[in-house]
């Protein structure tokens, strides 16, 4: 389909297929089904945790999380954290 690398501008290749660039990048960053499944699967995880011992910060929950199973970092758990309580 669109390549970087064939001599051709990615606006020009868009042009000659009828597509505009900018959709063109709304295309490449849209999330993967299986990212997204992962990180609803996470984000119930955490909830879990989240309810049964609410003391529990991002670290404490980043190791159980591993213990569970799914290698995650921190930062990770944070930011789905931070979504998870702006959502309730």
């Amino acid at each position: 389909m669109i390549q970087r690398d064939k001599g051709l501008s990615i606006r020009r290749q868009c042009e000659l297929l009828g597509l505009n660039h900018s959709s063109l990048y709304y295309i490449l960053t849209k999330p993967d089904a299986t990212v997204v499944k992962l990180e609803k699967t996470l984000m119930a995880r955490i909830d879990y945790w989240h309810t049964r011992c609410p003391h529990l910060g991002s670290r404490k929950i980043v190791i159980k999380l591993q213990e569970d199973g799914f290698p995650i970092c921190r930062k990770t758990v944070r930011q789905l954290m931070q979504n998870t309580l702006k959502h309730k």
